[in-house]
């Protein structure tokens, strides 16, 4: 039982095995076949689980998600072993590299190695984000924000259809895209954030507007401190009476 101290007793007639320490997904074969490629992909640790023999489910107290220096740390945990799946609710505080997040609810699938969260919010000291619905999609790397979702940069507020973070490349790209500060507002098909960049670019049929200003471009950059903005690529500028 790869190392676990367990201990097994009879209560009511059913079978259930007590396990303490980790669970190193022993009970989802898939992953543990994965992981053998690509060291541990994702590992769940917590202080006592309760195994149902005959359901193929194990119950845990506190338990933390983890996977590189992604952190999920959930009031129980609920898995199946034999659909691969596990679920939570509650107060669900989630956190990587300077970021720290909320969530009310999870739902791990295992044969696809995702991490799916509904309410979450979270920040870092330069920047929040907030979505309905996400997920971390551990095969790609990736955080993706699929339910409204926020990006708050300063006074810069940008909303998209979807939004998707690199844990690689520590960068933001939104899909559809609205940014808006005060007076000003800019729309695009795409916009591109790296963390420590001082600016928002916006590309795909990128404009901006303010101070009765109109600016179209292939490019634009948004600075976020000033609030200057760079355009290039078949320039259009319009002066709005």
């Amino acid at each position: 039982m790869v190392g676990e101290q367990c201990r097994i007793k009879n209560q009511g007639g059913r079978m259930r095995k007590i396990i303490f320490c980790v669970l190193a997904f022993f009970f989802f074969p898939s992953l543990l076949l994965f992981a053998q490629e690509e060291e541990v992909v994702l590992t769940i640790t917590t202080p006592q689980a309760e195994y149902d023999a005959e359901t193929g489910k194990i119950v845990a107290q506190v338990s933390t998600f983890t996977w590189q220096d992604v952190k999920v740390v959930c009031p129980f945990l609920e898995i199946d072993t034999q659909t691969q799946e596990a679920r939570s609710e509650g107060n669900i505080s989630i956190s990587w590299s300077d970021f720290q997040a909320q969530a009310r609810a999870l739902y791990y699938q295992g044969k696809e190695n995702r991490l799916n969260f509904l309410g979450i919010e979270g920040s870092n000291p330069e920047m929040r984000f907030s979505t309905g619905e996400a997920c971390f999609d551990f095969n790609q790397k990736r955080l993706c924000l699929t339910s409204s979702p926020l990006l708050v940069l300063q006074d810069w507020e940008v909303k998209a259809q979807n939004i998707e973070y690199s844990l690689e490349e520590k960068a933001w790209e939104a899909f559809i895209v609205r940014v808006e500060r005060e007076d000003w507002q800019g729309r695009a098909e795409k916009a591109l954030y790296r963390e420590g960049d001082e600016f928002i670019t916006l590309e795909g049929e990128a404009e901006v507007q303010g101070d009765s200003n109109l600016l179209r471009g292939e490019k634009i950059f948004v600075y976020l401190d000033s609030g200057r903005v760079r355009v290039e690529g078949n320039v259009e500028i319009k002066l709005v009476p």
